[in-house]
């Protein structure tokens, strides 16, 4: 089972994601993003792993080029829970993505 809650907070979208995050639910979790970014024109996205299981690192492929559309339209991004070889392998992106230790931390980084 996979699921993702959606809450805003001063602006700021945070993506809560539960389950299992692999090739079957990966095409969910891009949909949600590209609703939000597309439709929506979302700017600022914080989004937590910590209640998920990715099952490989291809699927941080998948989540690599979402970023890079977010960037791509001027986004900001803050990720939590990952663990340190995931972000190494997410990589870095100056200004527009930061790795935080919790929700609350993105505030410091996404806040205007």
């Amino acid at each position: 089972m996979f699921l993702i809650t959606t809450k805003v907070n001063q602006g700021i979208i945070f993506l809560r994601l539960y389950g299992s995050l692999n090739k079957k639910t990966i095409k969910e979790f891009s949909e949600e993003i590209n609703y939000l970014l597309y439709e929506q024109g979302t700017k600022r996205l914080v989004i937590n792993f910590n209640e998920v299981n990715i099952t490989s690192d291809a699927i941080l492929s998948v989540i690599g080029n979402k970023l890079v559309e977010i960037f791509l339209s001027c986004g900001e991004v803050a990720l939590c829970g990952l663990s340190q070889d995931r972000k190494d392998s997410i990589g870095t992106r100056g200004e527009q993505l930061f790795f935080v230790d919790s929700e609350l931390d993105a505030f410091r980084y996404l806040s205007y």
